[in-house]
């Protein structure tokens, strides 16, 4: 199975960062959710494909000085928790960094 995943926007809410760092948090989302992603598939309401204009998922709580790789991979997982096979009961709510 070929999964495309296209992220056109992320909003991070009163995080400081720059151009770099926001590179390395894009390719650490890529790579995380990818991994993520082979490990267990989609879940049934994503496995007939599709589009939509937004994702809610579960929070994520972040330190204002967290490394980019680090928000990459915890925003991967729950973009992931939405999207991925595994639970799809999980509560939801706009993905966000504390201030």
């Amino acid at each position: 199975m070929t999964i495309h995943v296209h992220i056109e926007r992320i909003v991070l809410d009163g995080l400081p960062i720059d151009a770099a760092q926001t590179r390395r948090f894009g390719s650490a989302l890529e790579r995380e959710l990818a991994r993520l992603l082979r490990g267990s598939g989609l879940s049934a309401e994503w496995n007939g494909g599709g589009a939509v204009p937004a994702v809610e998922t579960q929070t994520v709580h972040v330190d204002r000085h967290i490394h980019p790789k680090a928000l990459g991979a915890g925003v991967a997982a729950a973009v992931h928790g939405r999207m991925g096979s595994d639970d799809g009961s999980r509560s939801r709510s706009t993905v966000r960094g504390d201030r």
